[in-house]
């Protein structure tokens, strides 16, 4: 008489696993992402002496305002 209410309910209960299941990737998954995205804006900073080397190598300054802009930095 209340086989079928059993039945339902580990239905139910199956449901409900699968969907904390993937709750749980999910949230594994942002933070994988938020992880890999700040090493990856971390390895792209340059520093600031490194960009004033640029800059001169490309022509944009000039050796006195490199030379100075160095000693400012130092």
């Amino acid at each position: 008489m209340f086989h079928g209410g059993w039945y339902g309910m580990g239905i139910g209960m199956g449901w409900m696993w699968i969907f904390w299941v993937l709750v749980l990737a999910a949230i594994v998954a942002v933070l994988v992402w938020a992880l890999a995205a700040s090493r990856r804006s971390a390895a792209g900073r340059e520093s600031p002496e490194e960009i004033l080397k640029r800059r001169y190598a490309r022509g944009d300054i000039t050796k006195e305002q490199f030379e100075q802009m160095r000693h400012d930095l130092e």
